[in-house]
């Protein structure tokens, strides 16, 4: 589960402690490098390689080595709480109901749904809605450039390289420079969120994991934001780095129709 571009592997090795409330190790060696169009490929070398792994309890930080450029070969060690202890969740921000309604169709390496733009003003709230499932994001812009920011909303099966198809709910705030295509191998970043909150209404079966990257895909502390696995993520402390991506992944546990 290593996307460049959108999401990368460290995020949902974080997203997966912070979800179970639980310590985990992670060794990630593995280099995804950009091909063509939604294709990705696993290599010891190449030109984008997003390769990195930590130690994380519930969700926190404890110890991490993160390389987007360099293959590494590292040693991590630390001292962990067993079992590891909880964080702290406050009451989730009541959603927005005046909220931008314009979406169109997008595709983010492979996943063909919908993005509603964001942009425009220093503050706001978009919503999306992808079959059943509806996105809403409110957000506060800390400076204004060039970037292109989209709230991007899908629900479907994607099957990834080496994986049975996984059936996907995803609520993300991402950049997307040239939509509708939205698949991109960047991992730059310019515009700060100050904050943000991110709801989705998502199926009783979906395991929703939170995955909050910084530019260059770097991971922040998990006290610098807020989770509720029922379908809420907001900034705990004002951010002051660019937005790489903000995302409530959710797996559908089962199969079943979707």
């Amino acid at each position: 589960m290593n996307f460049p571009g959108y999401t990368v592997a460290t995020q949902y090795q974080q997203g997966w402690s912070r979800l179970h409330g639980v310590n985990l190790i992670v060794c990630f060696n593995v280099v995804m490098f950009f091909v063509a169009d939604n294709i990705w490929q696993a290599a010891n070398t190449g030109n984008l390689r997003s390769n990195g792994g930590g130690i994380f309890s519930a969700g926190n930080i404890v110890n991490i080595a993160y390389e987007p450029l360099h293959t590494m070969n590292t040693v991590l060690g630390a001292k962990l709480d067993t079992p590891p202890s909880p964080p702290l969740i406050p009451t989730p921000p009541l959603e927005p109901h005046n909220t931008s309604i314009y979406q169109e169709e997008c595709t983010v390496s492979g996943m063909n749904g919908v993005c509603a733009p964001i942009g425009g003003t220093a503050e706001g709230a978009v919503h999306a809605a992808h079959g059943p499932l509806h996105c809403t994001a409110q957000y506060s812009i800390a400076n204004s450039n060039s970037d292109v920011y989209v709230l991007f909303a899908f629900h479907g099966t994607r099957i990834f390289p080496d994986t049975d198809p996984l059936h996907l709910e995803i609520c993300m705030l991402m950049r997307c420079e040239n939509a509708p295509n939205c698949t991109t191998k960047s991992l730059s970043a310019t515009t700060v969120f100050s904050s943000f909150e991110l709801f989705g209404h998502f199926d009783k079966d979906t395991q929703v994991l939170p995955l909050v990257a910084v530019e260059d895909g770097k991971l922040v502390d998990g006290k610098m934001y807020h989770f509720q696995e029922q379908g809420y993520l907001w900034t705990a402390q004002e951010f002051t780095q660019p937005l790489y991506s903000a995302a409530l992944w959710g797996v559908v546990s089962y199969m079943h129709e979707i």
